[in-house]
């Protein structure tokens, strides 16, 4: 389930560590609508990027986010486990 827990860019998914997800994006012109196991999560539409960017997957300790994330508290190796990962040019 996907709470109502944005900060700023940052969307809070009460259950992401305890099973997969299905994570996707589409972009176009005139917004960025995110999607959470299907269901859109969040739409941008305002202040969106120029040029190309690239897509990243990474363990985050999440620094900044500290009321909704809990504070990191230096526990390393961070690690994050990817069932599998696809692109899907638009036509």
């Amino acid at each position: 389930e996907i709470s109502e827990c944005l900060v700023g860019s940052e969307m809070c998914i009460e259950t992401a560590s305890e099973d997969f997800h299905t994570y996707a994006f589409e972009w176009k012109e005139d917004g960025i609508t995110w999607y959470v196991d299907g269901k859109e999560a969040y739409k941008a539409t305002e202040n969106l990027p120029v040029t190309p960017g690239k897509i990243m997957m990474n363990a985050w300790n999440g620094i900044g986010v500290d009321s909704w994330l809990k504070a990191f508290d230096g526990t390393v190796p961070l690690t994050a486990e990817y069932e599998w990962a696809r692109f899907t040019a638009e036509k």
